[in-house]
């Protein structure tokens, strides 16, 4: 596996690092280690970094992995995943996917913003999932009006 777990109970965190290349059964694997090691301290937060990480998900195991965030990690109090710039994209779009069924997770480029994000230390600004979320529901609406005039 290309993933390492370090759970942290002075910070009530668990530390989630992956690298190289990682099938989506890797990832999903890796998910499942998580909620263990987080019931193991009892905590309520992850910090992910994939950095290191050089697979990049297509659309549908973006939404896959979505839905499993979604449906194993609702109760988590904070999800950071810290993220190189190229990257930054698709963990936005995971980011929009995740919020607007309310997971409380942010994308980060720089692991101290993270870190202190977790650790209540941080006012990130508004995010752009919102921003975006916000555009594409009144774009929608324009389009939906679009459609209904041609017959």
């Amino acid at each position: 596996m290309s993933f390492t777990l370090s759970p942290n109970s002075t910070v009530q965190c668990v530390f989630l690092n992956c690298e190289g290349q990682m099938t989506p059964a890797e990832i999903t694997t890796a998910c499942r280690q998580t909620l263990a090691s987080l019931a193991a301290i009892e905590s309520k937060g992850v910090l992910a970094d994939v950095t290191a990480l050089q697979t990049i998900p297509e659309t549908e195991q973006l939404f896959d992995l979505a839905k499993f965030i979604w449906s194993h990690f609702r109760q988590i109090t904070r999800i950071a995943i810290v993220v190189r710039w190229d990257q930054s994209r698709v963990a936005k779009l995971l980011e929009l996917l995740v919020r607007t069924v309310g997971v409380n997770l942010t994308v980060f480029v720089s692991r101290d913003h993270a870190m202190a994000w977790m650790l209540g230390n941080f006012q990130k600004a508004p995010c752009v999932s919102t921003k975006l979320k916000r555009n594409i529901l009144a774009n929608f609406g324009s389009f939906r009006r679009i459609g209904k005039g041609r017959t």
